[in-house]
This record gives C-alpha cells, structure tokens and sequence, in this order.
C-alpha cells in the first residue's frame, strides 16, 4: 500500500560557482510524494519558489535577482 502526503517546507539554497555564479537565499517547496509501506522508497515532485539574498557573478556581487520559481522530481531512500 502507498500514502500520498503533501508537504509545505522552508528552507535555505545556497549554489556553487561551477558557471562563475554563487548565490544563497530561501525557499519554500510545496510537493507531494508517494511513501511505499514494503519498500524504503519516495517518489516525489515538488515546485518551490525561491528568493536569492546574495548573487556573485564573476567575483563581484550583485543585486539579487528576481524571484525564480523551480521544480524538481525524484527518488529518495528511506533509511
């Protein structure tokens, strides 16, 4: 058998500078997720927007951009 929770979070983000861009800021995910009773898995999708407080761009900071809305899908394990 499998329950269908939905989630509010909040909750920080902080990126690296792989493309010479860092920034750090808030979020709040609003996602649903599917727990398996005989399995340690979650299947879950998750849509969050997310503010950034501080931007980087090539070593110097910047005005933080607008607000920015993400989405993610996955898989966890359960431990």
């Amino acid at each position: 058998s499998v329950s269908v929770p939905l989630y509010l979070g909040a909750g920080g983000f902080a990126t690296d500078r792989r493309w010479n861009v860092a920034a750090v800021g808030v979020r709040m995910p609003l996602g649903i997720q599917a727990d398996f009773r005989r399995a340690p898995l979650q299947v879950f999708g998750e849509v969050a927007p997310e503010l950034a407080l501080v931007r980087v761009v090539d070593g110097a900071m910047e005005p933080p951009p607008e607000l920015a809305l993400t989405g993610r899908v996955g898989v966890r394990a359960v431990l």
